[in-house]
């Protein structure tokens, strides 16, 4: 838990770029506030367009986070190693983490944080490709348009991912259909993306990977998605649960140099 401010840039191109717009300090990110698209008690997300990385305008998101700082730590936050971590670091680790592991994420721009028992954060993220969720998908319509065997293969794509996370050591609790992105790359094959990467901890059993897949299966439920898809995702959550059955989920003892 820092005692001084907290100021991180991932490269100085990012840095210049976010001076040059007026994002590089926390009082100038806070004053924008009121302009927050999402609002929460304690948390609030701002959309902006920024010139100069790579030479185009993008999207960049900076999520706000601020009150008073938690002294005794919950139980769940020791078990996970994240004691008085605030929600703008545990992105930053969790982002970091899932892009050693070689998955997608937005870009990590800057964190900046201050304040020891009141304390206030900021975390600035690229926006990532794809324009909608898989949610927004199922909301929208558009995910009923796709032809059958390209929804099997993003859920498969989703399974995947899990399984790569859990194998690694890991796990990530906010698993949603809110915070999954897919993509058809160039070559016509599926990619996803994850956003709100705040939840990644480690897994300490087999049970952790069952769990995630039950979120998104719960998530899916609750987005109203069509039988078919909650049948094949119940497929593949039967099938993954069966692999650690049979003893090949034992992936917590492995490579934890992702941390």
């Amino acid at each position: 838990m820092p005692l001084r401010p907290l100021i991180l840039f991932e490269s100085p191109a990012a840095e210049v770029a976010l001076r040059r717009h007026g994002l590089a300090t926390l009082d100038a990110i806070f004053a924008g506030q009121a302009s927050a698209q999402l609002r929460h008690v304690g948390r609030a997300v701002l959309k902006t367009e920024l010139p100069g990385l790579g030479g185009a305008t993008e999207t960049v998101y900076v999520k706000l986070s601020w009150g008073r700082r938690r002294w005794w730590p919950r139980m769940a936050d020791i078990r996970t190693g994240q004691v008085f971590q605030s929600l703008a670091v545990r992105e930053w680790e969790g982002l970091k983490t899932f892009e050693r592991l070689g998955l997608q994420v937005p870009e990590r721009l800057a964190l900046l944080e201050e304040g020891v028992l009141w304390k206030r954060s900021a975390l600035i993220l690229r926006a990532v490709p794809p324009p909608a969720s898989l949610s927004d998908m199922i909301l929208d319509g558009s995910w009923l348009r796709l032809p059958l065997t390209d929804r099997g293969l993003i859920l498969e794509k989703v399974a995947w991912t899990l399984s790569q996370i859990h194998d690694a050591g890991w796990a990530w609790r906010s698993t949603s259909t809110r915070h999954v992105f897919p993509q058809r790359d160039i070559r016509g094959d599926k990619k996803i993306w994850l956003i709100d990467c705040e939840g990644v901890h480690r897994a300490r059993s087999a049970a952790i990977l069952q769990r995630d897949v039950r979120r998104f299966l719960r998530a899916l439920s609750h987005d109203h998605a069509d039988e078919p898809t909650l049948e094949t995702m119940r497929d593949i959550g039967f099938r993954l649960a069966s692999r650690n059955t049979c003893g090949s989920g034992e992936g917590t003892n492995r490579d934890r140099s992702a941390a």
